[in-house]
């Protein structure tokens, strides 16, 4: 199997993930991004490993909600296959899934982890905007690093809602689009902008509209 035919069932599988449709969308979108994994175990090459990367984080925002345990080694696994791709060559795309499967381990392992793992994934969300300053994912991802770094220790909501605006203006596909949305709907609803975040959570579910996270933001905004 090509590397394109890859991403096209990683692209399928991601799309059940965020809008399971019909009723066992979420077990053939799991299986499909697995189906997408095996498919790469023989590709050696940058463009390999970055997609190896985005199976695995995929697959454990797939699982967070229903087990931590296998959402955590998705992550690890993210992490790993990002640092064999740097090792192989730099990309925007590298550097934003180190940094992201850095952010999502953090939870799992604590401040300890945190100290060394938070700033060494806003370096490479910065590195990846100095690889592609019209890069619409290192735009999110900095605007995620700002909204959930603590103020103390740099963290902004000004910045995060500029950084999240501008990876919406820059976003080349729905699901990129989507996912500027729904954290635009979180800053704006942390900075006390529920009109704001309500928009934008709207505009999410037109994208993806079965997405179950989305709804449920919107819901408790009411």
């Amino acid at each position: 199997m090509s590397l394109e035919e890859a991403r096209k069932l990683f692209s399928e599988g991601r799309r059940r993930l965020y809008d399971p449709a019909e009723p066992g969308d979420l077990e053939r979108g799991r299986e499909l991004l697995e189906e997408a994994r095996e498919a790469l175990k023989g590709e050696a090459g940058h463009g390999g490993a970055v997609l190896v990367a985005e199976v695995e984080y995929e697959l454990g925002n797939s699982w967070y909600e229903a087990d931590k345990g296998k959402a955590e080694r998705h992550f690890e696994a993210a992490l790993k296959a990002a640092e064999k791709a740097l090792e192989l060559g730099e990309s925007p795309e590298a550097h934003c899934l180190l940094g992201e499967a850095l952010s999502r381990l953090i939870e799992f392992r604590g401040w300890g982890f945190a100290i060394s793992a938070g700033p060494r994934s806003r370096k490479a969300f910065e590195r990846a905007l100095e690889l592609d300053p019209d890069s619409a994912r290192a735009h999110l991802d900095l605007g995620l690093s700002y909204l959930f770094t603590p103020k103390m220790f740099g963290g902004s909501i000004a910045k995060a809602l500029e950084h999240l605006g501008k990876s919406l203006e820059l976003a080349r596909d729905d699901h990129t689009r989507f996912l500027s949305h729904i954290w635009l709907a979180q800053a704006h609803a942390k900075a006390g902008n529920r009109e704001e975040a309500s928009l934008h959570l709207r505009k999410a579910l037109d994208i993806y509209p079965h997405n179950r996270w989305a709804g449920k933001l919107l819901q408790e905004l009411g």
